[in-house]
């Protein structure tokens, strides 16, 4: 995090976006101006990590169980964008949100 930061401030950056998957569970929100959490239902994320990490249904939810409940994330995220559409629905969700921080200057 400490890299980030320093590369952050030296190349004068004005927005930074870590995506993070533990964020709240390992501490890192309280390092952040804000949260986003990008949420999907269950089902839907229990197939992609499957097609993505190439794991058995019971290894996805055993890892789904294991994490802080999405009711929690999502009562300490500052945002939330809705991931069960399309790609083009989501990344619309994207502008729409950054388009929002700009104009109220929370990127700064």
């Amino acid at each position: 995090m400490a890299l980030a930061e320093r590369d952050f401030q030296e190349k004068a950056y004005r927005v930074a976006v870590f995506e993070v998957p533990l964020l709240f569970e390992s501490g890192m929100d309280s390092a952040m101006d804000f949260c986003v959490m990008v949420s999907c239902d269950q089902e839907t994320r229990v197939q992609r990590v499957m097609e993505r990490d190439g794991l058995l249904r019971e290894q996805v939810e055993a890892r789904i169980r294991a994490q802080m409940p999405e009711e929690e994330k999502r009562l300490r995220a500052d945002y939330l964008l809705d991931n069960n559409g399309s790609e083009a629905e989501f990344l619309v969700q994207v502008d729409a949100l950054y388009q929002k921080l700009t104009a109220e200057g929370q990127h700064n």
